[in-house]
This record gives C-alpha cells, sequence and structure tokens, in this order.
C-alpha cells in the first residue's frame, strides 16, 4: 500500500485542478495515492476527472455537496496509506512537499502532524507573498496556541500520521468554516506538531465579496471555540482571549476593505472580549479613521478567507 494518501476535496474548481494533479504528479516522492473527492460540483469537474487519464495513483470519487469537511473525510475513509497529506483543489504542491514532511515523520516518531509555510498566488498564479507567523506558535504542543488563533496552519502543507484521526476523530462535518482548525486542535491535545519554516505549497488566493459572508465566518468560528469550551476542554479566559481574537480578525478584513464602520463595531468586541494594547490601538485607530473619512462609509471587495479560520 502506499505510504501516504493525498486527500483533495474539489468543489466547483476545474479551471484550478489540473494545476494542482500536476503538481501532485511532479513530487520528489513517489510513494504516494491520491483520492479526488468531487463534492458535488457543477462545473464539469467531473468531465475533467473522468475525460482524462490520470493514471493508477490518482482515484476520483463523487458525492451530494456536503462541505470540504464531509468530502475530505471520504477521501480518508476511502484510502489505506499511514501517512495522510492534504490539497486543497486550487492549490499547488511543491516538488519536495511530500518528502519533506514524510522525512520528518520518519524522523520523529513521538510528532503527529508536521507543516510548512506557504506562499500566495492570485487566480492567474501570479505570486503575491508568503505568510510569516511566529514560529513559537507553531511546533511543540502547541493545542492552546490553535484554539485562541495564535497558529495558523496551511492545509495543503500538512501531513499527519492515520493513527491522530483514529485517535482525534475525523474532521467535524457540522462545521462549514474551522473545520481544520478543530481537526488540528484535537490533533494536538495528543501529539507534537512540527513546523518546516520553508514555502512547500501555493495557495491561491480567489477574490470573493466580504458582503454576507462575515456572519457566517463568525458563527462556525464562534461554533469552534465554543465547543471546547462547552466540553470543559478549555476554560473561560482561553474562550474569551479566542473570542477576541476573531473579532479582530473581522475587523481587521473590514478595515481593509474600507468598511471602517463595520470594523470599529469588531475591534470594539474584540476590546471587550480581549483587553489589551493592541485592540485599544485598533479601536482608537478605527473611530480615528471613520471621523476622517466621514459617514460615506463604502462596501469593497475583500479575498477569499484562508481555509484555515
Amino acid at each position: 500500500m502506499p505510504r501516504i494518501a493525498v486527500i483533495i476535496p474539489a468543489y466547483n474548481a476545474a479551471p484550478y485542478l489540473p494545476l494542482a494533479l500536476n503538481s501532485l504528479l511532479r513530487q520528489s516522492y513517489r510513494d504516494w495515492e491520491a483520492v479526488v473527492v468531487d463534492d458535488g460540483s457543477t462545473d464539469g469537474t467531473a468531465a475533467l476527472m473522468q475525460g482524462r487519464d490520470w493514471g493508477p495513483k490518482i482515484r476520483y470519487l463523487f458525492q451530494a455537496n456536503r462541505g470540504a469537511a464531509a468530502a475530505r473525510n471520504t477521501g480518508i475513509q476511502a484510502s489505506d496509506s499511514d501517512l495522510i497529506a492534504l490539497l486543497d483543489a486550487d492549490d499547488i504542491f511543491l516538488e519536495p512537499r511530500l518528502e519533506r514532511g514524510a522525512a520528518v515523520l520518519e524522523a520523529d516518531r513521538g510528532a503527529g502532524l508536521v507543516h510548512a509555510n506557504i506562499a500566495m498566488i492570485g487566480s492567474s498564479g501570479e505570486f503575491l507573498q508568503s505568510r510569516k507567523f511566529p514560529e513559537k506558535y507553531l511546533s511543540g504542543r502547541i493545542a492552546r496556541h490553535i484554539y485562541r488563533r495564535r497558529a495558523r496552519i496551511a492545509p495543503s502543507t500538512v501531513l499527519f500520521r492515520r493513527a491522530c484521526v483514529e485517535r482525534a476523530g475525523l474532521f467535524d462535518e457540522t462545521l462549514r468554516v474551522s473545520e481544520d482548525r478543530d481537526l488540528w486542535f484535537r490533533i494536538a491535545r495528543h501529539y507534537r506538531f512540527v513546523y518546516l519554516p520553508e514555502v512547500l505549497a501555493y495557495y491561491r488566493r480567489l477574490p470573493t465579496s466580504l458582503t454576507g459572508k462575515i456572519d457566517r465566518v463568525v458563527e462556525y468560528q464562534l461554533a469552534f471555540i465554543g465547543k471546547h469550551r462547552e466540553s470543559g476542554v478549555r476554560g473561560a479566559l482561553d474562550f474569551h482571549l479566542a473570542y477576541g481574537s476573531i473579532c479582530r480578525e473581522m475587523g481587521d478584513a473590514l478595515f481593509n476593505a474600507r468598511d471602517r464602520r463595520a470594523a470599529l463595531g469588531w475591534y470594539g468586541k474584540a476590546l471587550a472580549h480581549q483587553p489589551n494594547l493592541k485592540n485599544l490601538y485598533m479601536t482608537l485607530r478605527g473611530a480615528l479613521k471613520l471621523a476622517a473619512s466621514g459617514a460615506g462609509e463604502e462596501h469593497a471587495h475583500g479575498e477569499r478567507n484562508h481555509s484555515d479560520v
């Protein structure tokens, strides 16, 4: 059986899926299988997968639309490999992606999950930027950092042992946002994480409207932190710190989209749940910018939320 199973959920990603699959076929590490799970696409994904011979290492499954968590679970359950990697259908692996992760887990038997840095690309493949996160939050026993939103883990860089989901469970299919953070948190309660500070995948940032999306994103983010607060796994302090981080991130997204009135409201909530100098500064900055710009605030467009939200 192949050592690594690469799980690829696909929903209306036909323009990008061939690029993702070709990046997988170019991997320096060859002992892998792949499961593409079409989550009810209506854009020709089925014709794309069935109309071309992708080789014996890539399987295609179709299911009615149930969300990314369900698609990933379907792929995990359909595979037999000891190690599991994730690749979003519009992202791209760099050539050593699987090799570098497998080497870490082979050498460090106590580690359950390895992840790495990513670089952002645009809809046409143009380079935008690489992401920088404090490494002290990304390696070791980091469950509290994941819960408090200090740790950012890019799904398309993740490689973990099947034993992790056998112990912690699969993706929570009730969550349509933060389902990946929820799984990382549950795995991190039992296993050490290893972070590789090198870019091993490209994350494609696609333009979407923030209007009408904020409430849905926040609903699931709060469901994640509430789930583990109610179970007693995390305490009240962690809950409020996580709540404040969620509100500040929403404020930042709206501020960058020039909806400063809405941003100020979220900054105020962040300050209430997490009273610190950073949130105080963001609240004051938001108030001053709003006052300077006057009452007319336009709703602009933002960016796709990262799958790790």
